[in-house]
């Protein structure tokens, strides 16, 4: 907010000072300016008011993603941690360290409250307290895109939870959000990452040779993207 004000206090200056403007034109300016300043300031307070909120809610036909709890801890560490979920992730460390699941779930308050992104538990619904794995939207309102991550423990692979998940979390972004892209990006070597960003809709934009450094080992990354106009919304139900 303080930075919005700024910005339109260097408005009115620079508006005032351009002396070889006369004072009906330095008016006519400002009125054809403040709809821009009045829509720009409008979508400011609506993010504040929605970032003051708690950590969304959401409910799919099989699941319900949820804020984590600092006791999902342990359930972090175990699933993610094993070494088949942790390879196929840029950052998820093997072992995963005791304390490491409760550290990252108390940064996810202030995330989301910087409007930065967000992180949910996977959960069945038949059972909500317990975590099968997790999917986060990092955010960039500069470029009104976020991008998304997810991961399943091993014994819930090949059910179709991380594409009715990631469903979710897109319809989410684009209607709740108003973000205008979202994106995904996968190791070339995991396909079934990939999959669930097609099964999205998401367009295939191309493979970033040797991008990153996972375990000693250059990975080459496959990137997909969906725009806001080619999004078609299934439904998705926020819980209460």
């Amino acid at each position: 907010m303080r930075a919005l004000d700024k910005t339109l206090r260097t408005i009115v200056v620079w508006l005032v000072t351009d002396s070889p403007l006369t004072a009906q034109r330095q008016i006519g300016r400002t009125r054809m300016l403040q709809p821009a300043v009045d829509a720009c300031h409008h979508a400011t307070l609506e993010r504040s008011r929605m970032h003051s909120q708690p950590i969304p809610r959401l409910l799919t036909e099989r699941l319900v993603l949820r804020p984590f709890a600092i006791s999902d801890g342990p359930a972090v560490e175990r699933l993610a941690g094993a070494r088949e979920v942790a390879d196929t992730t840029l950052s998820i460390p093997h072992p995963y360290p005791t304390g490491g699941g409760a550290a990252w779930i108390a940064l996810h308050a202030g995330i989301w409250a910087r409007d930065a992104g967000v992180a949910l538990a996977i959960c069945p619904r038949a059972a909500v307290d317990d975590p099968i794995g997790a999917i986060s939207l990092q955010i960039s309102r500069p470029h009104s895109h976020g991008e998304l991550g997810y991961w399943i423990g091993l014994a819930d692979w090949g059910r179709g939870y991380a594409t009715e998940a990631a469903r979710a979390l897109t319809a989410y972004a684009f209607t709740t959000l108003a973000l205008h892209r979202v994106q995904g990006r996968h190791f070339v070597r995991n396909p079934a990452s990939g999959r669930v960003l097609q099964k999205l809709g998401m367009r295939f934009e191309g493979i970033h040779r040797e991008a990153y450094s996972r375990w000693n080992r250059f990975e080459d990354v496959a990137v997909y993207s969906l725009l806001s106009r080619e999004w078609t919304n299934d439904s998705v139900m926020q819980a209460p």
